[in-house]
C-alpha cells in the first residue's frame, strides 16, 4: 500500500549522515576528555612542554623567566626531576641559564 517499509532509499541517506554526526560528536567528546586529563594532570600549560618550548622564547629564555630568585633554574630542576630532560640537557640549559 504505502512501499515495502523500507522507505524510497532516502531515509538511507539520512541514517548515514545521523550515523557520521553520531561519531563526529563521540569524537569531539574524546578529544574533550583528553585536553581536560592533560591539562589537570600537568598543572600549567608550560609543564608539559618540551625542550626548547618555554612558551617561544628559546631555551629557557624570555621576559620573565629569569628573575633574581633563580626562578629559571629551579624550573629547570623540575623539569629533569620529572624526567622531561635528560641529563646532556640539563646540564647545557644550566650552563645557558647560569
Amino acid at each position: 500500500m504505502y512501499g515495502n517499509g523500507y522507505g524510497d532509499g532516502g531515509s538511507i541517506i539520512g541514517m548515514l549522515a545521523m550515523g557520521f554526526f553520531a561519531l563526529l560528536f563521540l569524537a569531539g567528546l574524546l578529544v574533550l576528555l583528553w585536553w581536560a586529563v592533560a591539562t589537570t594532570r600537568h598543572g600549567s600549560r608550560h609543564d608539559h612542554m618540551g625542550p626548547g618550548m618555554m612558551g617561544g622564547h628559546g631555551m629557557m629564555g624570555g621576559p620573565g623567566m629569569m628573575d633574581d630568585d633563580g626562578k629559571a633554574l629551579s624550573i629547570l630542576k623540575k623539569r629533569y626531576a620529572k624526567g622531561e630532560i635528560t641529563k646532556e640537557e640539563f646540564d647545557q640549559m644550566k650552563k645557558d641559564v647560569e
